[in-house]
């Protein structure tokens, strides 16, 4: 199914949602208990991840967004698409060939893969679009065994209160 020209689709507890297509202004909520995998968001294509929500397998494309208040796993991201994650929320095994991560106080992103795509850099930081540097944390955050690389950083870190 596909969610586009400023159309919402709300997932409630208890309800699950397979490869759906968020576009062109579309929305998908995914409410406490929700379940959604194999998504696709590009071109203006939102999807909010409550808490108690899971997300699994999405493929962030540019112009997509991804804000994640519950659980995503394994999301895969490209240049442009971005994902946020917000106090409460997990990311977890996010694998992002350019885009942004914003990892927001109380936040968690664990194993993320950045690597370069298209002339982006793929970042960390605490809100969208801050920072000349690649990697940012709020006051508290703590950066465990970040490993760095010429083309790829396997990041591991975990935010304070």
């Amino acid at each position: 199914q596909v969610v586009g020209s400023g159309a919402t689709l709300v997932i409630y507890t208890g309800a699950k949602a397979v490869n759906t297509t968020v576009t062109s202004g579309g929305y998908e909520d995914v409410m406490g208990g929700g379940v959604v995998s194999g998504d696709t968001l590009s071109t203006s294509g939102m999807q909010v991840v409550e808490s108690g929500a899971i997300a699994s397998g999405i493929n962030i494309l540019s112009g997509g967004r991804q804000d994640v208040q519950g659980v995503a796993t394994s999301t895969t991201m490209q240049t442009g698409g971005v994902q946020n994650v917000s106090s409460g929320g997990v990311a977890s095994s996010t694998v992002a060939s350019g885009g942004q991560i914003n990892v927001l106080a109380g936040g968690t992103t664990v194993s993320a893969s950045l690597s370069s795509g298209g002339g982006e850099s793929a970042r960390v930081s605490t809100a969208p679009g801050i920072g000349r540097r690649p990697f940012r944390f709020p006051r508290g955050a703590t950066a465990h065994r970040p490993q760095l690389g010429h083309r790829v950083c396997h990041l591991h870190h975990a935010l304070g209160p």
